[in-house]
Parts: C-alpha cells; structure tokens; sequence
C-alpha cells in the first residue's frame, strides 16, 4: 500500500518506513505536522516543544481530525491537557513512559495503519543524551517496521551537527527541510 508523501521529493514511501526531516525547528515541524495529517491513517505524535493546544491546532490546520479514535498527541512538555487525545509525560527525558503512552494509543486507534511523529528529536536529545535517545528511535523504527506503519522525527543539526550520523542510522531516509 504505501503512504503518499507527494509533498515531498520521495512521493509514495513503502509500508514500515522511517524518514528523518532535519532543519530549523520550524520548518522541520511544520513539514512533519502537515504529513502525518495528510492521509486516511491514524496519528500519534510525541511533542516535545509546542503545547498540546499548538500541536492540535497545527494538525487541525493540515486537514488532521482531532477524534481519540484517529488521533493521539503524547504531550512531554508538561503543559498537560484536557483533550481526549492527549496523553501526558513529565518532560521529553522520560522515554520509557512515552513509549508506554504510545503503545496505549495505538491500542485505542480504530485503524490498524498509522503514522507516528516525533517533534522533535532536538528536545529529545538535549534532555535524554545520545544513546538513550538513539535507543528510542530504535524502538519505534522497530515498532514501525513491524506493524507496516510510517515514521516521521524531525532534527535540528545546527544544535548538534555531531549527533546526526547516529540518529539517521534508525531511518531509511533522511530529507533537509
């Protein structure tokens, strides 16, 4: 089946796919948002910068409905949120109970297909470090892979050029925004 990405220079990417879309924050978000909105799968983002009220609004704006059957937004800025398709985690260091969150929303989807995001792995890996987060993406790539869904991590290189080889490792591609 694929996933339709036309937006971008890949077009339609195969089931199980990973894509890593590094560049400033905003535009790498803005890109994500805009793709994991714009097909009949479910979606799962993990936030780490914008509040849970910003991110739903911006998946609103990209055609995205905000329903807990086809949309779930794990929250790890610590805002919090009343909305149904909100999950919260204390701060983006806390990949364990993100990864526990997830798996509960994807348990609650009424699609099997779906596409995840992290927005963005730039928090992610200033509050985690490296290796831990390397480990996070491993485990959703592994996840992804497995279930035929999407991927979608945004990264900002010029905050820490250094770890880009490390992370685009856990993607098939990687795309400059």
């Amino acid at each position: 089946m694929g996933y339709d990405l036309d937006s971008t220079p890949l077009g339609q990417v195969p089931d199980g796919t990973a894509l890593l879309l590094t560049g400033p924050d905003s535009s790498t978000r803005r890109t994500a948002l805009d793709l994991l909105a714009g097909g009949e799968e479910a979606v799962a983002v993990v936030a780490t910068a914008a509040d849970p009220a910003a991110t739903g609004s911006a998946l609103r704006r990209a055609g995205a409905r905000l329903d807990p059957g086809r949309l779930a937004l794990v929250d790890a800025t610590g805002v919090g949120s009343p909305e149904p398709y909100v999950a919260s985690v204390p701060t983006p260091a806390d990949l364990t109970a993100a990864s526990a969150r997830l798996a509960e929303c994807f348990e609650g989807f009424e699609r099997e297909r779906y596409r995840l995001g992290v927005v963005s792995l730039t928090d992610v890996l200033g509050y985690s470090g490296l290796d831990p987060t390397v480990r996070f993406v491993g485990t959703l790539r592994e996840r992804v892979a497995s279930e035929d869904g999407l991927l979608l991590a945004t990264f900002d290189p010029a905050v820490d050029d250094g770890a880009l080889p490390a992370l685009s490792q856990g993607f098939d591609e990687t795309l400059s925004v």
